[in-house]
């Protein structure tokens, strides 16, 4: 009887799946800075574009959030 110690292809699902959610949280937060800097560059006579650019940096900034709540929740499952 042969016992399987690894099974390569669960380990290859997990790296795979935390590669890209780590990607996944690092653009969202980058986005959430990107629009937050934008946003503030922006003068007087731009206030459609101080509107996108906020409501892109409040967009990663749920992201983040709903992403960091999601993992906490899982690992509560456990």
């Amino acid at each position: 009887m042969s016992a399987t110690v690894l099974d390569l292809g669960k380990i290859a699902g997990v790296v795979v799946v935390s590669l890209g959610a780590g990607i996944s949280v690092s653009a969202l937060f980058a986005m959430a800075v990107w629009g937050a800097t934008r946003a503030g560059e922006q003068g007087r006579g731009e206030r459609s574009r101080l509107l996108a650019y906020a409501g892109l940096a409040l967009a990663g900034i749920a992201g983040s959030l709903g992403a960091a709540l999601y993992g906490v929740i899982l690992l509560a499952q456990k």
